[in-house]
């Protein structure tokens, strides 16, 4: 009895497994392989601490570099897209080209400054200075505004919406619409003669103390934060909007940004179902490594448990196939004993 135990452990363990793997996403496998391919825009971002949420439906990021000449570098970016970059120099401010080659390292400083946390802050204020320069970079003021509907809380229901502009979401507690927005505004002041980091936040116009563990908006430092994206989409003039599937627990902001474009596959007979799915295409322009890390992030976000069940539940089948292949063909199990010839 117990040698059939034994063999039957393995087998039922991995079956169970490689089962609960492909239970688990067997929805995302069909509409991944099977469905159709498009691209949308993350469109809101319900922003979760604990049981209650805030739906951030729009993000105004302006950042103000000052060098110790006094010239100062500013940007702009609405909802994830740069709008403005402006150099002012004795008194007198010059819009920047942003069509312009020459235009584009001060276009990539602006975005990196509005959309990093503040640690990124501080490293791109160490890379600029430089010891013997006499101009140098003397502090970055960020000020983040993001708009947001506050008090969401029950199952979601319905999102109603206009093209890829979130209204309001209807949940099992009431609806919460856009009209009840109001802003939460949160400046950072790094000033690199001091090293000194100083916050100041006001919401919907009133002063908070931002807690020491956050530095904006977007870069909450409680494990109890997380983030889960609603992403809009067209097929055939019609819009979509979908709450995603990932991001509920420990993931990160950055993986899917407010407002960037992200590849999605949606049933064609009901495009409602839909998720968002790795953009191996976008892959292929980077080098090995990077290629390497995107991918290896990618699916670990959309396919992590179905991927965990799968690998453990191979290495028991792979276990079994060992035992049983012991039991069907033993082989000589004392090779030291062999039976020698007799002499003549």
């Amino acid at each position: 009895m117990k040698r059939v135990v034994k063999a039957a452990f393995f087998p039922l363990v991995a079956a169970l497994l490689i089962a609960a793997g492909y239970g688990w996403g067997r929805h995302s496998f069909r509409l991944f392989f099977g469905g159709a391919k498009a691209y949308g825009t993350i469109t809101a971002l319900l922003k979760y601490y604990d049981a209650q949420a805030v739906l951030i439906v729009a993000i105004d990021q302006e950042v103000v570099c000052t060098r110790t000449s006094g010239v100062q570098l500013q940007g702009r970016m609405h909802n994830g897209r740069l709008t403005a970059v402006t150099v002012i120099s004795n008194g007198q401010a010059t819009a920047v080209r942003l069509a312009d080659a020459p235009a584009h390292v001060l276009q990539s400083a602006a975005t990196e400054l509005c959309t990093t946390d503040a640690n990124g802050v501080k490293r791109f204020l160490m890379r600029q200075s430089v010891p013997s320069s006499t101009d140098r970079m003397q502090t970055i003021v960020r000020t983040e505004t993001v708009q947001v509907i506050p008090g969401v809380q029950g199952t979601l229901r319905a999102i109603s919406a206009s093209n890829d502009i979130v209204l309001a979401l209807a949940t099992d507690a009431g609806t919460f619409t856009r009209a009840s927005a109001y802003p939460i505004v949160t400046t950072m002041t790094f000033t690199l003669q001091t090293n000194a980091t100083r916050y100041v936040r006001t919401q919907n116009g009133a002063a908070r103390p931002p807690p020491a563990f956050q530095d904006f908006f977007l870069f909450e430092r409680d494990y109890r934060y997380s983030f889960r994206p609603l992403f809009s989409f067209a097929v055939s003039g019609a819009w979509y909007t979908v709450l995603a599937d990932v991001g509920r627990r420990m993931t990160p902001p950055g993986a899917y940004p407010p407002f960037a474009p992200v590849c999605l596959a949606y049933d064609p007979r009901n495009p409602q179902d839909a998720l968002l799915t790795p953009d191996f295409a976008a892959f292929k322009t980077m080098t090995f490594l990077q290629r390497f890390n995107a991918t290896t992030e990618a699916v670990f976000i959309r396919w992590l448990y179905p991927f965990l069940f799968f690998s453990i539940g191979g290495v028991m089948a792979l276990v079994a196939l060992l035992l049983a292949s012991l039991v069907l063909a033993p082989g000589v199990r004392h090779p030291g004993h062999a039976a020698t010839a007799s002499p003549p």
